[in-house]
């Protein structure tokens, strides 16, 4: 589920929308402005965008949200989700 960048327009997405919109619905244009994406190489990792969505959820955790701390339900689906 990591971020990616569209490469042509520089939108960000979750990675597995972008899949999901370029490789199983065979759309080479980006979801969220229709610009067209490099052939090649549609998506590229948002190394920024991953950084951030980590530390917010360290952050959660350490204030106390049990939902994100280890063991917590959605921290296991977000686990799940980005193997």
């Amino acid at each position: 589920v990591a971020s990616h960048l569209v490469n042509g327009c520089g939108h960000t997405l979750c990675g597995s929308c972008g899949y999901q919109w370029i490789v199983e619905k065979h759309r080479n244009t980006c979801p969220v402005c229709r610009a067209q994406c490099h052939a090649l190489t549609p998506l590229i990792p948002n190394i920024t965008a991953d950084n951030f969505v980590h530390k917010h959820l360290r952050v959660r955790a350490r204030l106390g949200d049990e939902d994100w701390q280890v063991g917590g339900w959605k921290l296991l689906e977000w686990q799940a989700r980005k193997e």
